[in-house]
């Protein structure tokens, strides 16, 4: 009888050792995919690389301009608002 007892003890064992690589697999492949993200997100490079800029307007006409348009898409740096 204490041999049956160590078999099922052994397979549940095994079970939860693969549960955890799985759920440890899991985490790590979203934690990879998280990490690859935008280049140039935080305006890093000082530019527009990688940003489409829009215009328009609003309340029932809307007209909008692909492209970053100068003196209102503006990189400020220093201090003070944005």
């Amino acid at each position: 009888m204490l041999g049956l007892t160590d078999a099922v003890s052994d397979a549940v064992n095994l079970e939860m050792r693969h549960f955890y690589l799985l759920v440890s697999v899991m985490l790590l492949s979203a934690q990879v995919g998280w990490s690859q993200g935008c280049d140039n997100a935080d305006f890093s490079a000082n530019s527009f690389v990688n940003w489409t800029g829009r215009t328009g307007s609003c309340c029932g006409i809307n007209t909008p301009a692909a492209g970053i348009v100068n003196g209102r898409h503006t990189i400020m740096t220093g201090t003070g608002t944005d």
